[in-house]
């Protein structure tokens, strides 16, 4: 586990595969972390890529910061970190939530995206009753954390078989 600090966040991530494959950064979902993708990683990496696996800012061992972290700002904080790792593109992926920052990442730094990868994701339009929602929610996880929230979503989310094996992405 690397971490760094970033846009004043601490961002802990994993680099696996030769540092001269081709860089595939891999972004995890509300409300999971970076280990959602041990699959990919074992796989790309005895396909000789490099793959980037980040805890986004907020989320499993990166730092939360104080007030609002929007799209752009997860985007730029992955901007920083291919320039700390000296990777000038990327094909950069995501599922759910890390799809739409996929997405914005694409809009902000389309010269760093050699290929987007999206995954049960999707680009609607903002509305007032779902920024309300999202602000309700945030401000309930800073003050009662992720895991009473995990176990309430998580069978919503993932089927039961799925949710056994991947319980360590789960916290």
């Amino acid at each position: 586990m690397n971490a760094t600090a970033l846009r004043g966040a601490t961002i802990r991530y994993d680099d696996f595969g030769p540092s001269t494959g081709p860089a595939v950064l891999l972004l995890h979902g509300h409300p999971f972390n970076r280990t959602l993708w041990t699959p990919q990683d074992r796989a790309l990496t005895e396909a000789r890529y490099r793959v980037i696996a980040p805890y986004l800012r907020g989320y499993g061992r990166s730092s939360v910061t104080h007030g609002k972290v929007l799209l752009s700002d997860f985007a730029d904080d992955l901007a920083a970190l291919l320039d700390h790792l000296g990777i000038e593109r990327a094909v950069v992926g995501g599922v759910s939530m890390g799809g739409q920052i996929t997405m914005e990442f694409q809009l902000r730094h389309p010269h760093r995206v050699h290929t987007l990868v999206l995954s049960d994701t999707s680009a609607p339009a903002e509305t007032d009753e779902g920024k309300e929602f999202r602000n309700r929610l945030a401000d309930r996880l800073l003050t009662e954390g992720m895991d009473g929230y995990v176990g309430e979503v998580i069978d919503k989310i993932l089927t039961t078989q799925v949710t056994t094996r991947l319980s360590p992405a789960l916290t």
